[in-house]
């Protein structure tokens, strides 16, 4: 383990020496058994898309202000959680130019917000992008790279960011995506731009879908208040491979039409590939590699839906949150085919009481975790939808808890951090600690060590003993 460990320590040096080292020194630093941990955490909720932390994780005793390895102040504002290749790690930033409070009511009046929407809404004169390269050792910022200015950008939401989308790595690229304000793909290295997209909407509170990279296409989910879609482009060259509308809105309010989702891919007992993509109003498969329809599921009146799905292998199910409006958890098997709205057993289970509509779930041995926006925990289990327990974990919640050996992490706006145990039987709160800053993003696991990002910085702890 020791040994292990100190790899780790100069994996990072390594890795920025890979492209001047020969084959034959690279193909040795293969046979190390730590270069395992080069996957690192890849994107949002990490290796799995599940937020579960790699197996021999252990979560620190102790996750508090006086307990970190490093804390690194961070330029402008974001939301989007941290990501690494193993080698550094990558973020997203927005530097805001504020309006006075004259232009920007004026700004909200122009764009027709009556005084309710206006109060939580912002708008500013302009921002600037930031993706942000930094050392897990020591919080260096390695590289500050300026991705362009957008003058007048789209109102968001009070508790948005210009910069809440988490980015994505493989092969060697970084994808950082701002929603309609623009996609870049850097060398994760050097940070070179490689190309630009972008792919427009009116994303109504600002954006908020990841991008999902697989078999070396990237996915994006444009959600917004006047178009729908999902787009497929080659991640070495941003070439469009395919883009497909989303199903028509039996709910024709713009505002309820919009949705911030991150896909997954799943592969069932059927053998088929699906890019499941959750919506306002509509659950869709996607086949991966053309983006034709598998099969679509009407799931009401939900939007703005942000909790990322779940698939359970072992019982053939998936689990999706709906969102804005009345939150329902479902299960669902995915081998329908076609609109399987009205089909019987299209739905396993249905819980409709005290569900999250921006925290993501995990699950953990058949049991689902979940924490409502208002800070009530639930333990559901996956297979029936049988309820094992609910307790209240004060705050207020927008980042979605790590699964690490057995525990659970919640991180809450107030700056709360809390810890339980993933359990059928709920034993109260394990750890709590306070910290004087936000938080909003999801956490980072990396080389057996946590990260966290609040609003203005971003924390490493030290691995457990």
């Amino acid at each position: 383990m020791e040994a292990s460990q100190k790899f780790m320590e100069w994996y990072p040096t390594l890795m920025s020496l890979r492209a001047r080292v020969s084959p034959l020194f690279l193909s040795v630093l293969l046979l190390f058994p730590a270069a395992s941990f080069a996957s690192g955490w890849p994107e949002f909720r990490g290796p799995s898309g599940d937020g579960v932390a790699p197996e021999a994780f252990q979560l620190p005793e102790k996750i508090s202000p006086d307990s970190t390895s490093w804390r690194t102040e961070l330029p402008g504002k974001g939301w989007s959680s941290p990501v690494s290749d193993g080698s550094v790690i990558w973020l997203t930033a927005a530097v805001e130019t504020l309006f006075t409070a004259e232009e920007e009511a004026a700004f909200k009046k122009e764009a027709g917000l009556d005084d309710r929407k206006a109060s939580r809404r912002k708008a500013i004169s302009s921002t600037s992008l930031l993706a942000l390269q930094l050392d897990p050792n020591t919080g260096a910022i390695l590289k500050q790279v300026n991705l362009g200015k957008i003058d007048s950008p789209q109102i968001i939401h009070n508790l948005n960011s210009y910069a809440s989308p988490t980015p994505a790595i493989a092969d060697g690229l970084v994808v950082c995506h701002f929603g309609a304000f623009g996609t870049f793909c850097l060398d994760a290295a050097s940070g070179d731009i490689k190309w630009k997209r972008e792919f427009v909407v009116e994303h109504g509170v600002g954006p908020g879908s990841s991008p999902f990279i697989a078999s070396g296409r990237v996915f994006i989910l444009s959600d917004g208040t006047d178009a729908q879609y999902v787009t497929a482009v080659d991640l070495k060259t941003g070439e469009t491979l395919w883009q497909t509308d989303r199903p028509p809105m039996p709910l024709d309010d713009p505002d309820r039409q919009k949705s911030y989702n991150t896909p997954i891919l799943v592969k069932g007992h059927d053998n088929r590939e699906q890019l499941i993509c959750m919506g306002a109003q509509w659950l869709v498969s996607y086949h991966p590699e053309t983006g034709e329809e598998w099969w679509r599921y009407h799931h009401g009146e939900g939007f703005s839906v942000v909790p990322r799905p779940l698939f359970s292998v072992e019982n053939q199910l998936l689990y999706i949150l709906t969102g804005f409006g009345k939150p329902h958890l479902l299960a669902m098997p995915v081998t329908g085919s076609g609109d399987i709205t009205d089909e019987e057993g299209a739905v396993a289970w249905r819980e409709t009481k005290r569900m999250p509509q921006k925290p993501s779930a995990v699950l953990h041995e058949d049991t689902l975790f979940l924490i409502a926006d208002g800070g009530v925990a639930t333990a559901v289990d996956g297979r029936d939808g049988s309820v094992y327990w609910t307790e209240r974990v004060s705050g207020n919640y927008s980042a979605s808890p790590l699964l690490a050996d057995g525990r659970i992490l919640f991180l809450n706006q107030e700056g709360g951090v809390k810890v339980i145990s993933a359990d059928r039987d709920f034993s109260g709160i394990l750890f709590e600690s306070n910290f004087d800053e936000s938080f909003m993003a999801s956490p980072m696991v990396l080389h057996g060590r946590l990260f966290l990002r609040s609003e203005a910085a971003l924390y490493a702890f030290p691995r457990a003993e």
